[in-house]
């Protein structure tokens, strides 16, 4: 690897505010036993993510009519090298499907952003020992 370059995942999907946990746990580890780690952006009752849609929201339209449903979401972020990017929305698809077999979870449809982004990462430690840590 030369540069920076990562190929970021944004997933959400439905999931039963009593099962976030359990869901969240299963994903987030597979995905992370292959990819070095993933974040989940919802995992309790409390901190769930609300996520809204119209009954008729897949077809492409100015106007929707049809009636607006609000249901609990989960949300998931996963950066890969550009390289990984196929096989890591394989393997976010076989996760999800497989975490909703074995969790016994009400997912069905799963919606997933890819953006390009830059990587950055520094240790806070090491700023500090130079002493160019503190303002």
């Amino acid at each position: 690897m030369t540069d920076n370059i990562r190929i970021r995942f944004l997933v959400l999907f439905s999931v039963e505010p009593d099962k976030m946990n359990a869901a969240g746990e299963y994903i987030s580890s597979l995905l992370s036993k292959r990819f070095g780690g993933a974040t989940l952006l919802s995992s309790t009752d409390e901190n769930t993510l609300t996520g809204f849609w119209a009954e008729d929201g897949s077809q492409f339209k100015k106007l929707y009519e049809g009636r607006v449903h609000r249901e609990p979401i989960m949300g998931l972020m996963l950066s890969v090298l550009p390289e990984d990017e196929d096989e890591a929305y394989e393997l976010i698809q076989k996760s999800l499907s497989t975490a909703a077999e074995k969790l016994n979870l009400n997912t069905r449809h799963v919606h997933v952003e890819t953006m390009k982004a830059r990587a950055h990462h520094f240790d806070i430690e090491a700023i500090r020992k130079t002493g160019k840590g503190l303002l």
